[in-house]
């Protein structure tokens, strides 16, 4: 990549980060895949699903994947409320929305064959408060839960640094790093949930629950020195 840039390179804590929270969502969502129901970290085959049920007459499942639906945009609406901006920026209150996407996670693996519906609802809920909270760094988007954007953004950019374009060295490598970060842990959660069944959520909401709580202390630990 040409060695010019147009924005700083982010500080270290943005990449360990989005590769953390970009594998909990792939974990995430190939659990759900693995034990036979939906993938919930994203929307666009749900939504496309919900129109062929109404289409088709199945009202059932129109309603299951709507609860789906609703759900991720809840959980997005929760992350706005919390942190009122899309922009990455420390000192917000990520650790709060990462401790509230901890408990929804752990729910949804202790009801995963019991109540599905409900346990799909709340990893949705979970990913869709995950994805909001933090969708841009400067003018980069970064989305951690989908991997459309990012290979998109990929695509492009190598586009732009084959046409001789100049292109950030630190933004093709965030987003490969998110890009096999998801791919990788999915195939984790798909070896994990053929094991522990829907406890294999336990352990991305444990993780969740200690980057939540560290990002606190951090928080104020930082407040102290000012």
């Amino acid at each position: 990549m040409h060695r010019h840039t147009h924005e700083p390179c982010p500080p270290i804590w943005v990449f360990a980060g989005g590769g953390a929270l970009a594998a909990i969502a792939g974990y995430v969502n190939a659990v759900t895949l693995a034990a036979g129901y939906l993938p919930v970290t994203h929307l666009t085959g749900s939504l496309s699903g919900v129109s062929g049920d109404i289409a088709k007459g199945d009202a059932a499942d129109a309603l299951r994947l709507s609860v789906i639906v609703v759900a991720f945009i809840a959980g997005a609406m929760v992350s706005g409320m919390l942190i009122g901006d899309a922009r990455l920026r420390g000192g917000r209150p990520y650790g709060i929305a990462m401790v509230i996407e901890a408990g929804l996670l752990a729910g949804a693996g202790a009801l995963l064959f019991r109540s599905p519906n409900v346990a799909l609802a709340m990893a949705a809920a979970g990913s869709g408060l995950q994805n909001a909270m933090a969708a841009t760094y400067g003018k980069l988007i970064l989305r951690t839960t989908h991997m459309t954007g990012i290979a998109t953004d990929i695509g492009l950019l190598l586009g732009r640094y084959l046409r001789g374009r100049p292109t950030e060295r630190w933004k093709f490598g965030l987003l490969v790093l998110l890009f096999v970060s998801f791919a990788v842990a999915g195939w984790v959660g798909w070896q994990a949930e053929s094991w522990l069944g829907g406890p294999s959520l336990y352990f991305p909401a444990a993780m969740v629950l200690m980057m939540g709580l560290g990002y606190r202390v951090w928080k104020r630990r930082l407040a102290k020195r000012k």
